[in-house]
């Protein structure tokens, strides 16, 4: 909701950053991309997870899973 919100009221890029504390990150990121996000934080492989960002390639492999081509 917040992100569609910003996207309509404002025209600057809106910038999505997380931790992926609870391993679950992967999923609060395809929904901010489904909103509209312009930019997300991701991590390589060896160094996401816990207090970083979750995995790049987790990503990239869940949004080419979807109609969303993006990468």
């Amino acid at each position: 909701m917040l992100v569609k919100e910003l996207k309509e009221t404002t025209n600057l890029p809106i910038h999505f950053h997380t931790h992926d504390t609870t391993g679950k990150s992967i999923s609060s990121v395809l929904s901010a991309v489904n909103a509209g996000v312009d930019i997300v934080d991701a991590a390589i492989d060896s160094m996401s997870g816990q207090t970083s960002q979750p995995a790049l390639s987790s990503i990239i492999s869940a949004i080419n899973s979807t109609s969303r081509k993006s990468f």
